[in-house]
């Protein structure tokens, strides 16, 4: 009598399944470490930006005329919107600004969660229309 070498049907849908349940952990795991790296990326960014901005009311003692653009010789670096983030500058007066970065694509951008608000005072402030990103306090993290 001969023996055959290799596996049954039954060995090769359990390792089907254990790769399976192994994969239904995995990829919302990676997800949302991603998302929570973009979003970090967009916190640096709007630091970064404030930085410049006060760094700008220093030279003009005034946040009047400042935009992303002019901001960049106090960076060292260009700011760019991308596919994942679109950033914006709002002047309240004189002495008040706000950036605000916009996710542009993701499942968070699907689901309406998308924007970062942050002022002069340093303070990330949650979106005045219940759109801010999920992934903005650590407890979410």
């Amino acid at each position: 009598m001969r023996k055959f070498a290799g596996f049954t049907l039954i060995e090769l849908m359990v390792a089907v399944v254990i790769i399976g349940i192994l994969m239904t952990i995995a990829v919302p795991t990676y997800i949302r470490s991603m998302e929570r790296a973009k979003c970090s990326q967009a916190m640096h960014d709007l630091e970064t930006l404030r930085t410049a901005a006060i760094t700008y009311y220093s030279q003009n003692q005034t946040f009047v005329g400042m935009t992303i653009a002019t901001l960049t010789p106090f960076i060292g670096t260009t700011i760019e919107d991308n596919d994942d983030w679109h950033y914006t500058v709002t002047i309240t007066d004189s002495a008040h600004f706000s950036f605000l970065a916009t996710r542009q694509r993701g499942p968070q951008a699907a689901a309406g969660k998308t924007q970062l608000y942050l002022n002069q005072d340093d303070n990330f402030n949650p979106s005045p229309n219940g759109s801010s990103y999920p992934y903005l306090t650590p407890t979410v993290w």
